[in-house]
């Protein structure tokens, strides 16, 4: 090709924002016209918009373009600056700017104004006395000015913000979050927006990160992985997805929709790209809210959908949005119709999570059948993946298609989810393998189910869940060696409840490890000192190594809480015969016989004291 039609090429790659292609199409050309200026001038702005401006710097010379030249002096400029707030002295990137200074002045092309590095944190709230401080507390440190929305609190949120040194504005609510937020950006006065929620938290050590992106000022903005944290156990279940959450503060760039608005449609307006950003994280705690607070919630993100619904009932994305809102409320039914409507167009990054969503949907309501044909038809249209692997897997096994639903969750366990596609990441990272392990069992493989579970919980040796499963699988292949083995890796790890260091204490038993076992029990004992059974189990253990006084002391105490044991009545006979209290033999077993008259063992011993009460007498 010439120079004109690659150039050309490039800039329809562009505008059809595969930004990959186009790089590759200006590498080749300088490769084959080294000295041509317009085509340095694109490959140059190419590689500054794949973040590689330092390559970018060999190819301005050549260039001779005052939007190259531009481009490269506002990034070193404010990667300068951002130095400065990370205490680092650079002076590479500070001869790189000398230069660029320089060749501007050689070539009479002016820099000014040079950008400023300054970033605004953007929130809508309402009635978030209680989550506001945490927020504004992890964006404290990062952000150069905090802006808060409110939309009509009647608690203390505006007076937390103000504590904060927020700029606070008033919004008259009106069921359209884009207005809302545009309202907030008409306030801030950075150069950069990171928009988030009072519900949210920015994760320590992100500012390294957006920084680096803000140095960037040809990039229109940056998606950040969002961890929505599903149960309290934060690490158990996690949902990521990808938003535009830090972009460039310009007239044109706002907010689009009524509700799950979106930023990035006017940012593709302008031909700018948006990447994904690395080494950021924002935390979402909304979803451990109490259930009737999330069921408002809901309600009204439902009224708000099928009104958005009304006016546009083809978009595909408010099908979605509406599923999952249902799917959350647990109206599943509900979920899986809205889910059908949105697979009708596609659904690109979002395509794959949608369908397991919708499979899931199916599964809940033991449509095993139809969940799975979702599955294969996601297969067959290319929206295959770990989530769909899984979710076959899932219904293949309510069905008892064992085999087939092993095959499936092995095939999940070797794919993940792409760097910015939304799934439950919790399903890469232990929630297949936790299946394998259960569909092992139910196919009676204990060796290999043990086995399994094992290495999954050794892999992961931090994962309570695959610590269980492995505790779990030794009790069903009934192996005390295995099954102590399992506690005894999780004892200083993990926390026990009364019960499992009940559990720990018989397995410890089995393997004749006697002294730790008693100390379980007596853990046991301290965790929840209402447990009968921690102390029949502390009393059996006292009786084997003879020491029936203590026995017979933990007997007692555990039969105030469980009285109508008549086998720990009848233990507490025995050691009231090793002890020597004959009496208290007597009156135990006889109440072992009140609660259970046919429990032969205390009949027995029971006439056993009896006859050597007599012949003592005698």
């Amino acid at each position: 090709m010439k120079p004109a039609e690659i150039l050309d090429r490039a800039k329809k790659l562009q505008s059809e924002s595969r930004w990959d292609e186009a790089e590759s199409v200006l590498s080749q050309g300088v490769r084959q016209f080294p000295a041509h200026p317009e085509l340095n001038a694109a490959y140059g702005i190419a590689l500054c918009l794949h973040a590689r401006e330092a390559q970018a710097l060999h190819h301005v010379e050549a260039a001779n373009s005052a939007e190259l030249l531009r481009m490269l002096a506002a990034h070193f400029h404010l990667k300068a600056l951002a130095d400065r707030k990370l205490g680092i002295c650079d002076a590479q990137s500070q001869a790189a700017f000398e230069s660029l200074v320089d060749l501007a002045a050689k070539r009479n092309v002016s820099l000014e104004p040079l950008p400023d590095l300054r970033l605004s944190a953007c929130l809508i709230v309402k009635d978030e006395q209680a989550n506001l401080p945490e927020c504004l507390a992890s964006i404290g440190g990062v952000a150069d000015e905090i802006v808060v929305v409110d939309t009509g609190s009647s608690d203390d949120t505006v007076d937390v913000a103000l504590a904060f040194g927020a700029k606070v504005g008033v919004f008259e609510w009106c069921d359209d979050f884009a207005a809302a937020r545009n309202a907030s950006l008409d306030l801030a006065t950075g150069t950069w927006a990171l928009w988030i929620d009072a519900d949210e938290r920015l994760a320590q050590n992100s500012q390294t990160a957006l920084l680096s992106a803000m140095i960037r000022p040809h990039f229109g903005g940056f998606t950040i992985p969002i961890i929505n944290f599903l149960s309290d156990d934060l690490k158990r279940d996690q949902l990521e997805h990808r938003p535009c959450r830090l972009f460039r503060l310009l007239p044109e760039i706002r907010f689009e929709g009524r509700i799950h608005e979106q930023i990035t449609p006017s940012i593709a307006s302008l031909g700018m790209p948006v990447a994904q950003l690395e080494g950021a994280t924002i935390e979402h705690y909304g979803y451990l809210k109490s259930e009737m607070a999330q069921k408002e919630k809901i309600r009204r993100t439902v009224a708000m959908l099928q009104a958005e619904l009304g006016e546009n009932p083809t978009d595909s994305f408010q099908h979605f949005n509406l599923g999952n809102a249902y799917f959350t409320a647990g109206e599943f039914e509900k979920a899986a119709r809205e889910f059908e409507l949105a697979a009708d167009k596609g659904n690109g990054d979002y395509g794959q999570y949608m369908r397991h969503l919708w499979a899931f949907s199916l599964h809940n309501i033991g449509r095993f059948e139809e969940a799975i044909a979702v599955c294969d038809a996601a297969d067959a249209t290319g929206y295959g993946g770990v989530l769909i692997d899984y979710s076959r897997a899932c219904s293949l096994a309510e069905l008892g298609r064992l085999e087939q639903a092993l095959e499936s969750v092995r095939r999940a366990r070797t794919k993940k989810l792409n760097s910015g596609e939304p799934g439950d990441r919790s399903i890469e990272r232990w929630k297949a393998s936790s299946l394998e392990t259960a569909i092992l069992v139910a196919l009676q493989r204990k060796e290999d189910a043990l086995e399994q579970a094992k290495a999954n919980a050794l892999e992961q040796p931090d994962n309570r869940d695959l610590w269980l499963d492995w505790i779990k699988t030794a009790e069903v292949a009934e192996d005390s060696v295995a099954l102590a083995e399992a506690f005894l890796a999780g004892a200083n790890r993990f926390e026990f409840d009364s019960t499992m260091c009940v559990a720990a204490g018989r397995a410890l038993e089995c393997v004749g490890q006697l002294q730790n076992a008693l100390e379980c029990y007596h853990q046991a004992i301290e965790l929840d000192p209402t447990n009968a059974n921690a102390y029949f189990c502390a009393g059996d253990l006292l009786l084997k190594n003879r020491c029936p006084f203590e026995s017979a002391e933990c007997y007692q105490k555990g039969l105030l809480y469980d009285s109508a044991n008549a086998e720990a009545w009848f233990m507490l006979g025995n050691a009231m015969v090793r002890s020597g209290s004959v009496e208290g033999a007597v009156l135990s077993y006889k109440k072992a016989l009140e609660v259970d008259p046919n429990h032969h063992r205390a009949a027995f011993n029971l006439e056993v004291v009896l006859s050597d009460q007599e012949e003592s007498a005698a």
